[in-house]
């Protein structure tokens, strides 16, 4: 019994250490790309800023 939660132990750490190691990967990944994109990642945040304010302005408008 105590042979076999020692090897759970075990396959649930190397589980968890591989899934932070795809996540750590995965960011390191993507603020790579945004930063070799910059052009594009300012007009994609450019292009939700627009959306967020016409939202809030039209449901401002509606409001009132």
């Amino acid at each position: 019994m105590q042979l076999c939660s020692i090897i759970f132990d075990v396959k649930s750490k190397a589980k968890l250490l591989n899934i932070l190691y795809i996540f750590k990967e995965s960011f390191i990944q993507a603020f790579s790309e945004l930063r070799n994109n910059k052009m594009r990642t300012f007009l994609s945040l450019l292009g939700i800023m627009i959306g967020i304010f016409c939202i809030i302005s039209i449901q401002a408008a509606v409001d009132s």
